[in-house]
């Protein structure tokens, strides 16, 4: 991939985002205006794994505003982080960064959800349910491989062959997603199917965050390169935020997971950007 055919990916997946964006976001008003009583299902299937004292707390309850909003933020996210790495890596090849687009461009897709609500999916269609079920976990196994994979390369000379690592990361996601069962019976706002399975997701998605965070801080500490330290802790943080925007179902989780998330995009991007600004 050549800095110019970057670009035109972030281009295309830039207006993709921002129409995904516009789209979801008439979807949540009509959902909120005119579906309360779906929605009201909706929270209640999705209601967080969460001991029950905490729900004498109005910050804790079921928040069908949160749950909806969260949703419609996901492609806001993705296009802001888009054009951002645009602007500032419009003229620099950093291979991590190439990687990180797609990353960005996934989580977008995220918002595919509200779907579910809007033709009260689980009702009449539940294949449909168990579709979008399996569209999720591609995609975030997808976006967490994708940057495990632009980390390693960030000490080696390495060719600028990103598509044809993230075709075969496709098809590792792939793999990995056609062995996974799903039971749309079992509904949760992840839409996987029980809590052995979401431990096993869970697990993975702890475990390759680890890994991005070691690899960061060991190439800041090879290079004397304090911006790369700061990377590890800040991706680190933007990935602790984007796992708990996914269980986001009510006030405080939605604050806190959003923080974290923006905060941490924040930091890495600014650290990856001076580091190699001054090279």
């Amino acid at each position: 991939m050549t800095l110019s055919e970057r670009n035109l990916y972030i281009k295309c997946a830039l207006v993709f985002e921002v129409l995904l964006f516009i789209c979801m976001a008439i979807i949540a008003t009509l959902l909120l205006l005119k579906k309360q009583d779906i929605l009201s299902l909706y929270a209640e299937l999705a209601r967080p794994l969460q001991p029950d004292f905490l729900n004498q707390f109005a910050v804790c309850r079921e928040n069908t505003t949160a749950l909806i909003l969260q949703q419609v933020l996901f492609p806001l996210y993705s296009s802001l982080l888009l054009f951002t790495v645009y602007f500032l890596f419009e003229k620099t090849y950093v291979i991590d960064i190439s990687f990180f687009i797609f990353f960005a461009l996934f989580i977008g897709l995220e918002s595919i959800k509200l779907l579910i609500p809007l033709f009260n999916l689980w009702t009449f269609f539940p294949d449909s349910v168990r579709f979008i079920s399996r569209l999720l976990h591609f995609f975030r196994m997808l976006g967490i491989f994708v940057l495990v994979v632009g980390t390693i390369f960030i000490d080696t000379p390495f060719s600028r062959r990103v598509t044809p690592i993230l075709f075969s990361l496709s098809f590792l996601s792939f793999a990995m997603t056609a062995i996974t069962p799903f039971n749309t019976s079992f509904f949760r706002f992840n839409f996987l199917t029980s809590d052995g399975l979401n431990s096993i997701t869970t697990n993975i998605f702890i475990f390759f965050t680890f890994i991005i965070f070691i690899t960061y801080f060991i190439a800041g500490k090879t290079k004397g390169a304090k911006a790369y330290i700061t990377a590890s802790w800040s991706i680190t943080l933007l990935l602790i935020g984007y796992f708990l925007t996914l269980y986001t179902a009510n006030t405080i989780f939605f604050l806190i997971s959003n923080s974290f998330f923006i905060l941490g995009s924040y930091f890495y991007l600014r650290s990856i950007h001076s580091y190699n600004l001054w090279l």
